[in-house]
């Protein structure tokens, strides 16, 4: 796939698609799925087909029941997310023999291409407007999870409950960095995790003690920063997942389209790969230079939230 008017550069198209920040978790969350056009359909299927058990005892000689399954079909369009960096021949010339300063654009790049898709998914997971009513809630004073004293706060109790409130029970758990820190030390998940523990309310848990009690198949911690500061201004760090919490399906086979299984919470659709190309720009510097760019043309959707429970303001710092 060709960005217009830059021609795409292999070497170059090569870091794109291989750049992977550890520390972001939306690959996770929102899985990427391929689509053949940038317009792209997706399929809406019937919850209750899937829950409603037709007549299945057959006679001798009759026929059996038929049933069918039916989906809406969506149509939606992937979005271009790019960014140009310009390279002056000057540091071209000059760079030494193991730096090369134009893939150090495309990594810089793709970066902030993935820090930004970073902050797109956590906008929908951590937004009380994704999920049902039913299956949301907003902790507040006692009852937060970050309130490691009181007798009101009951992570452990409320997010069984709430597991047993979804269609599809969740089998993956969300929480921020700061959120973490916190919940791994409540005395009523370290007392979950350790009943045989002689000090039950002392110390903290692990990422496998928590998610082996809960019985859930992930707990993702969202680490990644953003700079919240306006251009010129002093650096200012915070924290891209906040303080709330969710519980998500996750269905690592979910398709687009053609098969009825059971759904996920979030996909991605990709037009293509990540690309990269460069293309000469005679305006940059003395001498001229390179405006590399760099990006990908996706599309972030939430699909399913029956199997998904939200907590707002779970934690206070």
């Amino acid at each position: 796939m060709a960005i217009s008017p830059y021609p795409t550069d292999p070497h170059l198209t090569g870091l794109a698609i291989a750049y992977k920040n550890t520390e972001y978790i939306a690959d996770f969350i929102a899985p990427y799925r391929p689509v053949s056009k940038q317009e792209f359909e997706w399929d809406d299927y019937t919850l209750a087909e899937m829950y409603t058990v037709p007549d299945t005892k057959v006679g001798r000689l009759s026929r059996p029941n038929q049933t069918t399954f039916s989906a809406t079909r969506q149509t939606a369009s992937t979005e271009d997310y790019a960014l140009d960096s310009p390279v002056p021949q000057r540091d071209i010339d000059n760079a030494d023999a193991n730096y090369n300063p134009l893939s150090h654009a495309t990594e810089g790049v793709m970066e902030l291409i993935k820090l930004d898709r970073e902050i797109r998914v956590a906008n929908q997971v951590f937004n009380l407007n994704t999920y049902l009513a039913s299956q949301r809630t907003t902790l507040t004073t006692t009852a937060r999870w970050s309130q490691l004293s009181e007798a009101a706060s009951t992570p452990i109790s409320d997010m069984l409950t709430a597991f047993d409130s979804c269609l599809m029970r969740p089998n993956t758990l969300l929480l921020g960095q700061a959120g973490w820190t916190l919940l791994r030390q409540h005395p009523d998940v370290i007392r979950a995790c350790r009943p045989n523990s002689t000090q039950p309310g002392e110390g903290f848990v692990t990422v496998d003690e928590v998610r082996q009690t809960l019985e859930i198949d992930n707990l993702w911690i969202g680490r990644s920063w953003k700079n919240v500061a306006k251009p010129g201004q002093a650096f200012t760090k915070n924290r891209i997942w906040g303080l709330d919490a969710a519980a998500l399906y996750i269905n690592p086979q979910a398709q687009l389209v053609g098969t009825v299984t059971q759904p996920t919470f979030m996909l991605t659709a990709r037009f293509g790969t990540p690309v990269a190309g460069q293309i000469a720009d005679p305006h940059i510097g003395m001498r001229g230079g390179v405006n590399v760019r760099a990006g990908e043309s996706v599309k972030e959707f939430v699909t399913s939230v029956q199997g998904s429970y939200f907590w707002k303001d779970a934690f206070t710092a």
